[in-house]
C-alpha cells in the first residue's frame, strides 16, 4: 500500500481527490488525517523502489 498526501486547498489536489473518489475500494481509498502516517516513505525513495522493481520484474520477463 502506498499512502499520499494531497493538498485539498489547491485546485490539482482537488481534482486529484475527485479522480481518487471514483475508483473502486479495493483500488483506492481515503482516510482520515488522523491515521499513523509513520510507516511513510518519501517521493524519492518511493521512486527508487519502483526503479529496482521494474527493473527486476524486466530482467525476469528477459530470462523466460
Amino acid at each position: 500500500m502506498t499512502q499520499v498526501i494531497i493538498n485539498e486547498a489547491t485546485q490539482q489536489g482537488q481534482a486529484i481527490l475527485s479522480l481518487v473518489k471514483t475508483f473502486p475500494k479495493k483500488v483506492a481509498t481515503i482516510v482520515d488525517e488522523d491515521e499513523d502516517l509513520s510507516d511513510c516513505i518519501s517521493i524519492e525513495k518511493f521512486g527508487e523502489k519502483l526503479k529496482l522493481e521494474v527493473k527486476k520484474r524486466f530482467e525476469a520477463q528477459k530470462i523466460k
